[in-house]
């Protein structure tokens, strides 16, 4: 539910752009990188 969530909530366009394209893997070492993004 997170990957499609909070996360992409407010910036609908723009994270499902680089969402797609990293991938599962890629948003959760994003995440970790910074733990405020995706605390919207």
């Amino acid at each position: 539910v997170w990957p499609g969530g909070k996360f992409a909530n407010a910036p609908d366009v723009d994270l499902e752009t680089w969402f797609v394209a990293g991938g599962s893997a890629g948003v959760a070492s994003y995440r970790f990188l910074q733990p405020g993004i995706y605390a919207y």
